[in-house]
């Protein structure tokens, strides 16, 4: 069945499943919320997959994880999202980009809009790396905070506080009465996406670039044959990372999504393959390998009891309260 989807198609059908489950987690959260408030008096259990919105606490969580050896019960789910999505750039580049985070969706749908509407921009190589400073720039801001500028004593202190336990709602609410000023960001976000090919995803996504720096070194890259190629350059147009495959014999770029719409677009077959560790592997295998390590992860973890909050509702519901009221 796979076999039989091209590689667009199969990256939509991905994306989608995981903006379906985002979809419920966030409507599950609210209910929660209702009753953790006191808006409403049935009890809906919290889901941990909200945790995945919480990208700070998953990397003290891993500082934590590698100082002391204990697993981040407050948010353990965070711990595992980021360790799975670190597994998926070090084996298949930067599958979680391409087909679990639902971002990746409304930036290709950005794309699609801009192209029809004759507005979508590529910017040339030196725009692009000076475009792409400010994603880098914050990825060392938090890793500088979060290994650097905290000692231990202060990373446990600030999981243990109460307003940890409530981040989640935090972010619920901001999202559910954004001001006037998140509200512009995010519409020049969607202008500059529908302009700027991946705008949000190659320039200023801090997520992003650390998986993409990870790629590097991953056994599983995107190969050229130059002996076939006919330099037509659909490649390069099909790449929603905005690299010119059409130049490279293998691709090594930190925005390779492993997506394989460039051997979609190829007029040539065989010219263009995914390889790891120097053998082809089908098209779909980045696609479907994401899944998996999303999915094993998340059945190890539950398995292991690293899933779930260890934390009474009750108690919960009085931290929410004295937070959020």
């Amino acid at each position: 069945m796979l076999e039989k989807m091209t590689p667009s198609v199969l990256q939509r059908v991905i994306q989608s499943m995981f903006l379906i489950l985002c979809l419920h987690t966030g409507w599950q959260f609210h209910r929660f919320v209702l009753w953790a408030t006191g808006a409403s008096e049935v009890f809906v259990p919290r889901p941990a997959s909200v945790e995945a919105f919480l990208p700070i606490a998953a990397l003290m969580g891993l500082r934590r994880l590698l100082q002391t050896g204990a697993w981040d019960m407050v948010h353990p789910a965070a711990l595992t999202i980021l360790l799975a999505a670190l597994a998926t750039a070090l084996f298949l580049r930067k599958g979680f980009c391409g087909f679990a985070c639902p971002v990746g969706l409304i930036s290709g749908a950005l794309n699609a809009l801009g192209r029809s509407l004759s507005l979508s921009r590529v910017p040339g190589p030196w725009a692009a790396r000076l475009l792409s400073i400010p994603k880098y720039l914050a990825l060392g801001f938090f890793v500088y905070t979060v290994f650097i500028g905290m000692d231990l004593a202060a990373i446990e202190e600030f999981a243990a506080a109460p307003y940890n336990y409530v981040a989640d709602a935090r972010m619920l609410r901001f999202f559910q009465s954004p001001s006037r000023t998140t509200l512009t960001v995010l519409a020049a976000f969607l202008v500059l996406g529908t302009v700027l090919r991946s705008f949000w995803c190659r320039y200023l996504c801090p997520y992003g670039a650390l998986l993409g720096l990870l790629s590097w070194a991953s056994p599983t890259s995107v190969h050229r044959d130059p002996a076939t190629c006919v330099q037509c350059g659909r490649c390069t147009r099909a790449c929603p990372g905005c690299i010119r495959v059409q130049d490279m014999e293998r691709v090594l770029s930190p925005e390779c999504l492993g997506c394989m719409r460039c051997q979609e677009a190829c007029p040539v077959a065989g010219c263009i393959t995914m390889r790891a560790a120097g053998r082809a592997i089908p098209a779909w295998a980045a696609g479907a390998g994401s899944v998996g390590i999303m999915l094993g992860a998340w059945l190890l973890a539950m398995q292991a009891g690293l899933w779930d909050q260890r934390v009474p509702p009750a108690m919960l519901q009085r931290f929410y309260r004295m937070f959020l009221e």
